[in-house]
């Protein structure tokens, strides 16, 4: 008789995400693709994005993720990855590990082909059991609720300054409002939008992603309160799992997004390595 999964294994932790990729694209339609040369194409059982009209620093938007989920990883989708964004002109980029991935080879393919590790991420899971002592955190002061359209821009307009994705991508981020399985969720301070957070929800599994605060309003609570009512929307809505990830402790770092995950119930469960360029 085989164990239970752990947290760590299971396929729907790394899935979700392939799946949160490929309905951004489709949010973005096809005369702002053309615009900014975007293209979303299976590679082995991943998928390569790509946002070519992006400047260099939105790495998050082009990269490689889903490897080895539901096939033997095979260290030629990496050559097929690579050759996509050099054909796109794209010279930064990542490539995300997960663990089945890793067991098959991943990093060898990778640091082989001229690949760097870069900054690992810590991904979390938490589910409806999982309620923090002293319950979810709020900050006074601050209102966080999901934003219609008349927001989105708002909502756009500090997701791409706080991941670097550039004013460019300002219109493809605001199209994520259209998607039926993208909420967008924003924190006002006296009426003004302050921070982003974003939903993407796949039957009872949730992914959040986009969690964002304006410069001038950092150190006060913006993001956990977000996180928090996200977690709640989630969990109310019949949410049985949730997935997020920041980047891996660091010391002498603040970590505030590591620690507003677990403050919000989140558990640690993998580590995932990414590559990159050198």
């Amino acid at each position: 008789m085989t164990s239970a999964p752990s947290l760590d294994e299971r396929p729907e932790a790394e899935a979700i995400e392939r799946t949160a990729f490929e309905a951004m694209h489709a949010a973005a339609g096809p005369e702002l693709s053309a615009t900014l040369s975007l293209s979303l194409a299976p590679v082995g059982d991943g998928v390569v994005a790509v946002a070519a009209g992006l400047p260099a620093s939105a790495t998050v938007l082009n990269c490689a993720v889903g490897f080895g989920l539901t096939r033997p990883f095979e260290p030629g989708w990496i050559d097929e990855a690579m050759a996509r964004f050099l054909a796109a002109g794209v010279e930064r980029y990542t490539i995300h590990g997960n663990k089945a991935a890793e067991a098959a080879g991943l990093e060898e393919a990778c640091l082989s082909r001229g690949l760097a590790r870069v900054r690992d991420w810590q991904k979390f899971e938490r589910g409806p059991e999982d309620t923090p002592p002293g319950g979810l955190p709020e900050a006074p002061g601050l209102e966080t609720r999901e934003i219609g359209p008349e927001h989105a821009v708002a909502f756009a307009e500090i997701v791409c300054a706080g991941f670097d994705l550039g004013a460019l991508a300002v219109p493809w981020l605001a199209r994520l409002i259209d998607h039926p399985d993208w909420r967008c969720f924003v924190t006002f301070e006296g009426g003004r939008p302050v921070g982003t957070g974003a939903l993407f929800v796949r039957g009872t599994e949730v992914w959040t992603d986009f969690g964002a605060t304006a410069e001038h309003a950092r150190g006060r609570g913006v993001q956990g309160s977000n996180l928090a009512t996200r977690v709640r929307v989630a969990l109310e809505g019949g949410a049985t799992r949730l997935h997020t990830c920041t980047g891996t402790a660091i010391v002498g770092e603040p970590q505030h997004s590591y620690r507003n995950i677990e403050r919000c119930g989140f558990k640690p469960t993998s580590i995932r390595a990414n590559y990159g360029p050198l």
